[in-house]
């Protein structure tokens, strides 16, 4: 079994909040994978990428797919969408570290489409997710996040940041579960004039990601995680 696949889960029955905080730091990381790895990735398969950035990208695959199990909860949570799961990804956790959020924005920095204009995350672990990508951006790139409602002050706007009109749009979040946030964020965005050209999620768990390309929208991940921790990164 390759190295960047991880197989335990070291997590309590419940919600892993009582894991001590000193365990959780990222004080080391694993070599980079295998070359293969890489280039599974349809973006660097059709050219857009040199061979310096496949072994950034491959480097950094390794790096996220280890951080995975710290990450990784079991119980029963309640989704967007309704219903229930019995183990959850803490995206928003992992995203909320110096080490986790250089590493994930540089990942989805080289899946974003060279067309793509403005990045659009549902509030609110999308915010956050807009904002791993911009710090890693090396291109101009605008950001913003979609509320459920329009917030009944201040300026009013469901849509809070940079403009969507008339611009080609990714949206973006941290984990795809059932799809349902994605899509309502998409819905929105199409609302105000934007054009959704990609939806990107850093972590796909094979459940959403199907209603997300049904609905008709190009849709590509980081790496999908299943129940036992381990990742696989986006088929060619």
């Amino acid at each position: 079994m390759p190295r960047w696949l991880g197989n335990g889960v070291s997590t309590p029955s419940t919600v892993a909040h009582t894991v001590p905080p000193k365990s959780r730091e990222i004080t080391t990381m694993p070599p980079s994978c295998p070359d293969d790895f890489a280039q599974s990735y349809p973006l660097i398969q059709s050219g857009q990428m040199n061979p310096t950035v496949n072994r950034m990208l491959s480097k950094d695959l390794d790096q996220l797919a280890a951080l995975v199990p710290q990450y990784l909860h079991r119980g029963e949570f309640e989704l967007t969408a309704g219903g229930t799961v019995s183990w959850y990804i803490d995206g928003r956790e992992l995203l909320l570290n110096d080490t986790g959020i250089k590493i994930a924005g540089r990942i989805l920095n080289q899946l974003l489409l060279p067309e793509v204009q403005i990045l659009v995350g549902p509030a609110t672990a999308g915010i956050i997710t807009v904002s791993a990508i911009l710090q890693a951006a090396d291109r101009k790139l605008l950001g913003c996040y979609v509320r459920d409602d329009s917030k009944g002050h201040g300026l009013q706007k469901q849509i809070s940041g940079s403009s969507v009109y008339g611009r080609k749009v990714a949206i973006v979040d941290d984990t795809c579960s059932s799809g349902h946030s994605l899509l309502k964020c998409a819905e929105t965005v199409k609302e105000h004039d934007g054009e959704v050209i990609q939806v990107i999620a850093l972590f796909d768990r094979d459940a959403g990601g199907n209603a997300v390309q049904a609905a008709g929208y190009r849709y590509d991940y980081a790496l999908r995680v299943s129940e036992d921790g381990s990742c696989q990164p986006q088929p060619k």
